[in-house]
């Protein structure tokens, strides 16, 4: 099991990543971190 941190920390890393974008969504649905306009995600 060698492979676990490395799985812990990227899936970590991944929520962080998807936390920011969709906060950032909330906040400021018209542009993305690139400064590219992005349409609304619905689930």
């Amino acid at each position: 099991m060698r492979m676990l941190p490395l799985l812990v920390v990227f899936a970590l890393l991944a929520a962080g990543i998807g936390y920011a974008l969709a906060a950032e969504g909330r906040h400021a649905p018209a542009h993305s971190l690139r400064g590219a306009p992005v349409p609304p995600r619905v689930p």
